[in-house]
């Protein structure tokens, strides 16, 4: 077990592991997928076993495909580590699993990355786990078979789920509201994903992530278009489906004005004691400029502060407003 030290940033003694979920070596799960759902993955030897060859799950070449796998997500994650290190001062670290989801069953959405799974992680214990896409492990062999160009978004996803990590008890909050069917509770966990993913997010934001919104004026003007869109919707239907909640509900918008709406609840935030370094922040974010590590770390550890209840009861009372607009001055 390792405690983390804000002077230490030597991340090699920390036992991370990655392993592949499930693992064609492991007798008691390679029975339950077939050859088709991985021969996917580039350098998979998947022809045909034929009367009395022997099966691809065996081959010497696949094993050392196997191990490469887990070396290569093993070499992506410890770069993250390193760089969001100095946030995990009061964190004590037992363990760090990746789980390597190589038949996409592991996540819903094909689209997904990776993801820190929250519900399965024990930090009282210092047991961390994390999974890892189809679609990222995909970029991450590209990038080494063939020194492929990996985009800053691929390039700061371990940051964005160590954030979700740090902000572990906050995504429990969250989750209270997403089982829920009835669209006013439901909106909840809506505005909470601004928060949650919006502060996860701020990492590839500062960096100089800047995608089709560039200013927060933009951010804020859209963000102003979501929420009168779903109060429609959720006075027209109280009472949501599943295929209703993905449909209207589910959205990049987390991703990308989540971080603006963010830095600018932080401009008031503590009684407006940080409005110098996030005005100053932003306004070098809309110059595209990227923003210093060390400003950048500042920046999320005032941002893991602002808390769910927080930031949803000044959204709530904000919703009250007589003309039923969500007031972003």
């Amino acid at each position: 077990m390792k405690q983390i030290s804000k002077n230490n940033i030597d991340t090699t003694g920390v036992n991370v592991y990655a392993y592949l979920h499930p693992h064609p070596l492991d007798i008691e799960t390679n029975g339950d997928f077939e050859v088709d759902e991985i021969s996917w993955i580039p350098g998979f030897d998947s022809s045909d076993i034929g009367e009395e060859g022997e099966h691809p799950f065996f081959r010497d070449q696949n094993i050392q495909l196997y191990n490469k796998i887990e070396a290569v997500t093993l070499e992506s994650f410890r770069v993250a580590l390193k760089n969001i290190w100095p946030l995990l001062d009061s964190y004590i670290v037992n363990s760090i699993q990746i789980a390597v989801d190589i038949t996409g069953n592991l996540f819903t959405d094909s689209r997904v990355l990776a993801a820190y799974n929250f519900e399965d992680s024990r930090p009282q214990k210092g047991n961390y786990i994390f999974n890892l896409a189809p679609l990222y492990l995909m970029r991450l062999l590209k990038k080494i078979d063939n020194n492929a160009e990996v985009d800053l978004k691929y390039n700061t996803i371990w940051e964005h789920e160590l954030i979700h990590l740090l902000d572990h008890w906050q995504c429990v909050k969250s989750s209270v509201y997403n089982d829920s069917d009835v669209s006013s509770i439901y909106f909840n966990f809506y505005l909470a994903q601004y928060r949650t993913e919006g502060v996860a997010e701020l990492y590839y934001l500062l960096k100089g992530g800047i995608q089709d919104v560039k200013t927060m004026t933009q951010a804020k003007e859209k963000f102003q278009n979501n929420v009168n869109a779903i109060r429609t919707l959720i006075s027209e239907k109280p009472i949501l489906s599943m295929n209703e909640k993905e449909k209207f509900f589910k959205t990049y918008d987390f991703y990308e004005l989540g971080p603006w709406i963010v830095l600018d609840k932080l401009n008031k935030f503590e009684g407006g004691f940080h409005s110098d370094l996030i005005s100053g922040v932003i306004k070098q974010i809309e110059g595209g400029k990227s923003i210093e590590h060390d400003v950048i770390l500042e920046v999320i550890v005032i941002a893991l502060r602002l808390k769910i209840d927080e930031f949803l009861l000044e959204m709530q009372y904000d919703l009250t407003d007589k003309n039923i607009k969500y007031n972003l001055n």
